[in-house]
């Protein structure tokens, strides 16, 4: 069984959750005996830099980016203007992916992402696996202006297209149904991996917190900061951002804060991360809205406690091996870190999390993904 995976996500993530997602996929599928071909021609993604067919180029454009970085009035409204037509290397990954759906070579067709339907009108009866790894466009709708209109519309008739829709948690199913009823059916959960070998000791502790990932809207960043601050200044403790650089209104907050001398940002490889957090004494996750929540499953296995928010599916994925808190809430995150500074107190979660993360194995999503394949009607 030959699938294909399209360049969507791979240009759009020079690392991510989900372009990590398929190219694990991909590596763990070949041993199940499904062959997995990626439609790239250009990528700036590291998951791809040992494929011989795809060239790598330099870290992706985006807003964060987007001249040099720097923030000025009217920067959103002219990014908007100027990335209005698709770049070269878009149309031709396009192209190649239309090429290669036409080509009549591959059973299953699974794109990386739901930005773009340009593969309808290419696909025939060539059967479509997708995978919705949240319902956030359709939750935030009210909140986004016009620009969110032509993603809502794209997501609607790729969901309505698809012959199975695979949802990344149980939260994500239930929000499917919710949003897209008549599709229900068509759903079947299939949990993320583990991609981080497990932590082979667990390394001393430094009064040092630690975030990772995207900060905006309903990451919940700013709110957390907020709460945080006074536990960070009384007990001395720094908060490692692990992401894109911060932006004025961040660098502004962190200065009304006081915490100037305590907050930084990093970013780096997977090896960088995972020192981070075996360091830390806690690994944040506030957010009110995820999908999945992978980064709960990656400081556990690198024996870092989980202090995270109680929304969403990220009850679903840290189990009982996470400290809860309510992120709407004030002054609840506090008294959740003053517990994690005694050690016996660290050590228990940390035991916990090393057990709970041991259930998400790609082998697993692998072996149930392709059953999804083998259950569709082929030519």
């Amino acid at each position: 069984m030959r699938v294909l995976y399209d360049h969507q996500i791979f240009e759009s993530q020079a690392f991510g959750g989900i372009s990590r997602y398929h190219a694990a996929l991909a590596d763990n599928l070949e041993a199940l005996g499904i062959e997995v071909n990626f439609s790239v021609k250009y990528s700036e993604n590291r998951f791809l830099v040992n494929r011989d067919d795809v060239t790598i180029l330099g870290p992706p454009e985006n807003y964060n980016n987007w001249m040099g970085g720097r923030e000025f009035k009217g920067k959103w409204r002219l990014y908007k203007l100027f990335k209005r037509e698709p770049s070269r290397t878009t149309v031709i990954n396009r192209q190649y992916s239309v090429d290669l759906l036409r080509s009549g070579e591959f059973d299953i067709f699974h794109p990386t992402d739901m930005q773009d339907p340009y593969f309808i009108e290419h696909i025939g009866d060539i059967p479509l696996v997708v995978t919705v790894h949240d319902t956030i466009p359709e939750i935030y709708a009210d909140a986004y202006g016009p620009e969110m209109h032509n993603l809502l519309s794209a997501r609607k008739e790729i969901i309505k297209r698809a012959d199975v829709l695979i949802s990344v948690s149980k939260y994500t199913a239930e929000n499917i149904a919710r949003y897209f009823p008549e599709e229900s059916g068509k759903v079947k959960v299939i949990y993320h991996g583990l991609s981080f070998p497990l932590a082979d000791s667990q390394q001393e502790k430094i009064d040092q917190l630690l975030y990772v990932g995207a900060r905006t809207g309903y990451k919940n960043f700013e709110s957390m900061l907020t709460q945080i601050a006074k536990f960070l200044k009384e007990h001395n403790f720094r908060l490692i951002c692990f992401g894109l650089p911060f932006s004025k209104n961040e660098k502004r907050l962190i200065r009304l804060l006081g915490l100037s001398d305590l907050v930084r940002v990093d970013s780096g490889s997977d090896q960088q991360l995972t020192e981070y957090y075996r360091q830390s004494v806690a690994f944040l996750y506030p957010s009110i809205e995820e999908g999945f929540g992978m980064p709960v499953l990656e400081a556990m296995s690198q024996a870092c406690p989980v202090v995270a928010s109680d929304k969403a599916s990220i009850p679903e994925v840290g189990g009982d091996a996470a400290v809860y808190f309510d992120p709407l809430k004030p002054d609840s995150l506090e008294s959740k870190l003053l517990e994690l500074l005694d050690p016996e107190v660290r050590k228990t979660w940390i035991t916990k999390g090393l057990e709970r993360c041991q259930l998400f194995d790609w082998k697993k999503t692998a072996t149930e993904t392709a059953e999804v394949y083998r259950g569709l009607k082929v030519k």
